[in-house]
């Protein structure tokens, strides 16, 4: 069985055995020992030693405080543990440190230096760091971004990771601290209650706009569904008037209007080949198309006197689109007339490539440009044998005066 021991006892015991010298027998008391004032217990104890309000004191220059369990039954506990004060080598750190003598480990340490109420529990189990007045259950004070590291150390097999949760004056956020410090996750001072709030099946923005899976239980702003149908809906933005459909398929995304009347055609969809289409208009303070000759195959020169001559027959037509109203004109070619008079853009009807049409302009182009280099070489010519002819005159007139 484990003997309970009066501590005064215990700490005498340990001070005659500390101060024995190899002369003196050890002082071995069978019975309780009351010591009525105050203990040292060290090789460097001395008479005039003052205590103050000391009750036990240690002093040497190797500190330690053994606890040494010495139960037998393997149904008691009966791991060692040590208080260790110092390393004992020189340049050693100075520290506090209770070891598991057992296992060789040290599981509580503080070093020499540590700022006042570095660790803080009060009477209600707060936990301060920084702080003697916790007023969370943890609660962390620093003069500058106070933080908490999570690390995974890769002890365990798996890879090297620390995260950063910090707080300051600028935001509060998440950072990678092993992938280039990024911060993923930020909030920023003074904004509003709710901004990011998360329940069952919602997220909500701020109150005013939610993400929801599978429910119709209020009319949302932006909503979320999730299904398995070929077609569906990947998110719907919501106004009073009406709302717009974010969809998907396995061929296309599209943008729908709903509830507006003004066509059942998707507003606008892209293709897994790429292609992007929209009903409105596209206003850009630049269009770039890709024309590299690396990007392109099968070329073959075209006859730009041919082109031209297909440009006067195509029509050039004043229009509006059955969209938009009467006042709102364009002028260009219909898209079936291009398509029989050039046989481009494939088997797309209703379309015209911008690019071919620029294409066909800057062929029409070089061909007028053709002609007039063309006219200009037969004036140039019909000047100079004017200037022969003006000359032969000259010399007939001059002859006829002799």
């Amino acid at each position: 069985m484990k003997i309970k021991t009066n501590v005064s006892r215990l700490c005498l015991a340990i001070a005659l055995a500390s101060t024995a010298s190899a002369a003196n027998a050890t002082k071995v008391f069978s019975e309780d020992v009351h010591v009525q004032g105050s203990e040292c217990v060290g090789g460097d104890c001395a008479a005039a030693d003052a205590f103050g309000f000391d009750t036990f004191r240690l002093k040497e220059n190797n500190l330690r405080i053994h606890f040494d369990d010495t139960s037998g039954s393997a149904n008691f506990p009966k791991n060692d543990w040590r208080i260790v004060v110092n390393d004992t080598n020189t340049g050693g750190d100075s520290h506090f440190t209770i070891e598991d003598s057992t296992a060789g480990k040290t599981p509580f340490r503080i070093e020499a230096g540590a700022k006042s109420n570095t660790l803080v529990v009060d009477s209600a189990g707060m936990v301060g760091f920084g702080t003697d007045s916790p007023e969370v259950s943890m609660h962390a004070v620093s003069g500058d971004s106070p933080s908490i590291r999570l690390e995974q150390d890769g002890s365990s097999g798996w890879s090297a990771q620390r995260w950063d949760i910090v707080g300051n004056e600028a935001n509060f956020f998440l950072r990678d601290a092993t992938t280039g410090s990024k911060l993923p996750f930020r909030v920023k001072p003074y904004s509003p209650t709710d901004s990011l709030y998360i329940q069952p099946n919602y997220v909500y923005f701020g109150n005013k706009v939610y993400i929801k899976e599978n429910t119709d239980q209020y009319e949302p702003r932006m909503e979320v569904e999730n299904t398995n149908a070929v077609n569906y809906t990947a998110m719907r933005l919501t106004t009073p008037l009406d709302s717009i459909d974010l969809a998907s398929s396995a061929n296309e995304f599209q943008v729908n209007f709903a509830n507006t009347g003004i066509s059942d055609v998707s507003e606008m969809s892209l293709d897994k080949t790429g292609t992007l289409t929209i009903q409105g208009n596209l206003v850009a303070n630049g269009i770039t198309y890709t024309s590299s000759r690396a990007a392109k195959a099968n070329f073959a020169n075209v006859n730009a006197d041919e082109i031209l001559a297909k440009v006067d027959q195509l029509d050039v037509l004043s229009w509006n689109y059955n969209r938009d109203p009467e006042s709102i004109r364009h002028i260009g070619p219909m898209a079936e007339d291009f398509h029989k008079q050039f046989g481009l853009n494939g088997d797309k009807d209703g379309v015209i490539s911008a690019s071919d049409v620029n294409g066909v302009a800057l062929a029409a182009i070089k061909a007028l440009k053709s002609r007039s280099d063309s006219l200009e070489q037969e004036l140039d010519q019909k000047d100079q044998e004017i200037e022969g002819l003006r000359r032969a005159v000259d010399e007939l007139r001059a002859a006829i005066a002799r």
